[in-house]
């Protein structure tokens, strides 16, 4: 009896010190909801919104803007998950949820399984990083130079250049920065997007030739769309850091009123972004000079988007060891069981990070395909097929949870929806993969599309997406 006493008390702790929510009010409350909401969109917007013209050229407009849509609620319904089980099992990492709904499960493989996911996602965040950086120095040099190439113009230079400082970087820098660093990289992000939209009414040029707009064509191409659109919602491994942080105002609604906000917020600016960059450029931007970023189809000599790579640049040389650090964290917790190993292997961690990165980056012909990977594999599983299971498994205490407080609980058929959206998410990675990767394979079978202004020479369309 008394162990069930005690089990009934954790399940109805609100917080470290057992204290129900305090209620916030007026400006208090404006005043946190607008900082929790600017550290959610700080999370959310990174380099991938610059393949967002691309998805809408390979995808259609309307398709585009129709998975964008139900990436954003597929998304919320998702962070609500998260929250609930946060809330049920009082655990406030990724890794101690999943754990806690599996603990009849070797723990060790679990927290492995886990840090696994988190090695990877950084591996590609890192490879779409050094394309950036491949895709947006050299023009900028170039500029510099007045209009002259030389070895300043080589991606390839800069790629492994910024490989050396991220390594040097990364043995330096902590994670206590991260905040800061992620107000860097929106700010950038922001001043492109402001430009990328500023020049649809001022085009930077004539458009180049192929650029009528996939209006709307639905076909095998929508379910790698929908994953991009998921991906670009994605701070789930962050929800329940964030919900933990809220203290002694943390509440669901308040947490999940912050989602609908950074969302809302940023979904206008995908849809801006990626439906007005597209509009400008039509099919060239997935020509091979612009490799799937937009920032590629601006002329070199474009003062505003030249000060965005800058700024762009600066963003990343701050944010990419902390990619690194995580990731090599992760690593050492998977490969040798120690978060915290000795200086040569850490040294010798970070360099295969930094190595394989550097390689994939110079080996893939742009960021977009990256993003279209990204999206199927971590978008997809982390955003929709992970918070589902979660619900799932822990719907037994999410309804003795709530019947605790006195509500209603969940009928029986959300954990049926839960586990078919789990097998249905599940089925969404692999056959984007498929698609994707066929997509790859036949690449060299599509019309030439020219994207540069400057560059003056065409290139086969980019893995094979050109529009119908």
């Amino acid at each position: 009896m008394a162990d069930e006493e005690e089990e009934k008390g954790l399940l109805l702790q609100d917080d470290e010190e057992g204290a129900s929510p305090l209620p916030i009010n007026g400006c208090r409350d404006l005043l946190w909801f607008w900082s929790t909401t600017a550290n959610t969109l700080c999370t959310m917007i990174g380099g991938g919104i610059l393949a967002l013209p691309y998805i809408f050229h390979a995808a259609s407009l309307c398709v585009s803007l129709t998975t964008t849509l139900l990436g954003a609620v597929v998304c919320t319904a998702s962070v609500y998950c998260l929250v609930v089980c946060c809330e049920v099992c009082h655990k406030f990492t990724f890794k101690d949820l999943v754990m806690a709904a599996v603990p009849d499960r070797n723990p060790r493989r679990v927290s492995k399984a886990v840090e696994s996911l988190v090695f990877c996602s950084n591996i590609t965040t890192m490879v779409v990083y050094f394309r950036l950086i491949g895709d947006s120095m050299p023009p900028v040099a170039d500029f510099l130079a007045g209009g002259r190439h030389g070895a300043w113009s080589n991606d390839k230079l800069w790629i492994f250049a910024s490989a050396g400082v991220f390594v040097a970087l990364a043995s330096l820098r902590t994670l206590r920065e991260l905040f800061l660093v992620a107000l860097l990289g929106t700010f950038s992000m922001l001043y492109i997007s402001f430009v990328v939209i500023v020049k649809f009414w001022v085009p930077p040029g004539p458009k180049p030739t192929g650029s009528e707009l996939n209006t709307c064509h639905f076909d095998a191409q929508f379910l790698p769309a929908f994953n991009v659109g998921i991906g670009a919602f994605l701070y789930q491994m962050n929800v329940p850091m964030q919900f933990k942080e809220l203290g002694r105002y943390r509440t669901r609604a308040r947490m999940l009123s912050t989602g609908v906000a950074s969302y809302v917020l940023a979904g206008a600016l995908y849809l801006l972004v990626g439906g007005l960059g597209y509009a400008t450029f039509g099919a060239a931007v997935a020509s091979q000079e612009s490799g799937g970023n937009i920032m590629g189809n601006f002329p070199h000599d474009d003062r505003a988007m030249t000060a965005g790579r800058v700024l762009m640049y600066l963003h990343l040389l701050c944010a990419s060891p902390v990619y690194i650090v995580v990731g090599r964290r992760s690593f050492a917790v998977v490969a040798l069981d120690n978060d915290d190993p000795p200086l040569l292997p850490r040294l010798l961690i970070v360099l295969g990070i930094v190595g394989i990165s550097a390689v994939i980056a110079i080996v893939v012909p742009g960021i977009g395909i990256v993003v279209q990977f990204t999206g199927a594999i971590f978008g997809t599983t982390v955003a929709v097929t992970v918070p589902a299971l979660l619900y799932a498994l822990l719907f037994d205490r999410i309804s003795e949870f709530e019947e605790l407080r006195g509500g209603s609980p969940p009928g029986r058929w959300m954990r049926v929806v839960a586990a078919v959206t789990c097998v249905l998410g599940i089925f969404a990675t692999l056959i984007s993969i498929v698609i994707s990767a066929v997509a790859v394979a036949n690449k060299q079978s599509q019309p030439a599309v020219s994207g540069n202004h400057t560059a003056g020479h065409n290139g086969t369309a980019l893995w094979g997406l050109a529009a119908p």
